[in-house]
């Protein structure tokens, strides 16, 4: 919900102070909070501090910059106009599929008015789905030569794929 108002001494209405998530958006499956970044305005006074803070909820935890711990700490940020990242000082956590994690965002301007905000979002827990091609299970092959495959994942990026190979003995015996 905006607000306007009339500052002191001026006819136009201010705008109301806000601050949100850009990215990632409340509700989103994620595998990392690389990228996470936000908006942040002011009616008609100066941004003091812009921070944020991450809580995994399935812990019920916060992070703080290198572990997780019981008690809401607020990182740093770099402001550049309104928009928001975290500090290159802030090292991010890696998320675990299935958990939940709550991202605040708080807002202070220059007369020490305070805004928060907080969305959550999901550690992906689909895993990628990988197959062999043209080989299948039970082949039997006299070379390995046509070994290939694909990989898909609901993200666009697969870091690696890495698989073994196994002789098998035909008649019983350890491979």
């Amino acid at each position: 919900v905006l607000a306007a108002f009339l500052t002191a001494g001026s006819s136009h209405p201010a705008m109301a102070q806000t601050v949100a998530f850009s990215w990632p958006t409340n509700g989103q499956s994620v595998v990392t909070l690389a990228g996470l970044a936000g908006t942040a305005q002011t009616g008609t006074n100066t941004i003091r501090t812009v921070v944020f803070s991450i809580y995994d909820s399935s812990i019920g935890q916060w992070w703080n910059g290198t572990n997780y711990e019981g008690g809401q700490v607020w990182l740093a940020t770099s402001v550049n106009g309104t928009n928001w990242t975290p500090a290159g000082s802030v090292t991010l956590p890696g998320l675990y599929g299935g958990h939940y994690y709550q991202l605040y965002a708080q807002l202070t301007d220059g007369a020490t008015n305070v805004v928060t905000t907080n969305i959550t979002v999901q550690g992906d827990s689909v895993p990628p789905v990988i197959t062999f091609a043209p080989l299948s299970g039970g082949q039997v092959v006299s070379d390995l030569s046509t070994i290939g495959g694909s990989v898909t994942d609901s993200f666009t990026t697969v870091a690696s794929v890495v698989f073994t190979i196994q002789e098998l003995y035909i008649n019983g015996g350890p491979g």
